[in-house]
């Protein structure tokens, strides 16, 4: 497998995360209309710049990770996107994780990406399940997975929050 790759959709394209995404990513961080179902543990002053060596750190292990999304039109950082291998209650899963900067919200894009990721994994690398580990009352992601045509399958206990498993089988 390689990854990450590019991908495209409509409006937007994928791209590795770098070391100079931390800044922008700080400023996700910093939000705290973006956090707030975060848990504490990632919110702290460092987080950004962990979270981006964790994906590269995933790349150079061939263990998937989040990928920048970058709008074509503008060439703007909108947001991360792409799958995460999880351990959860239910065993290990492959996630469809997301995040898009508050600025861009409500306008598609996070429907958008996920949906490019979850035909990628489902249509080049065959995987046959694909979940979502939603907090309980982010209740915009779920309209995403919703979207996307995943359905709820548990309610489980991810970081010390409640959280929804979101599921979408072949």
């Amino acid at each position: 497998m390689k990854y990450p790759i590019r991908l495209e959709s409509k409006r937007l394209y994928t791209r590795p995360l770098e070391y100079s995404d931390i800044e922008i990513w700080n400023e996700f961080i910093q939000d705290e209309k973006a956090t707030r179902l975060f848990p504490e543990s990632m919110k702290k002053p460092d987080t950004a710049s962990v979270w981006i060596k964790k994906q590269i750190e995933r790349y150079s292990n061939n263990d998937f990770g989040l990928m920048a999304l970058i709008d074509k039109e503008s060439g703007d950082f909108i947001g991360q996107c792409g799958l995460l291998n999880q351990n959860l209650q239910t065993g290990n899963e492959v996630e469809i994780g997301y995040h898009i900067l508050p600025k861009f919200w409500g306008q598609g894009f996070a429907t958008e990406a996920s949906a490019l990721i979850k035909n990628y994994g489902l249509n080049e690398l065959g995987l046959k399940r694909i979940v979502s580990v939603i907090n309980s009352e982010n209740i915009a992601s779920q309209k995403v997975a919703k979207n996307n045509g995943m359905n709820i399958e548990d309610r489980i206990t991810y970081r010390d929050m409640p959280a929804d498993l979101w599921v979408y089988e072949v």
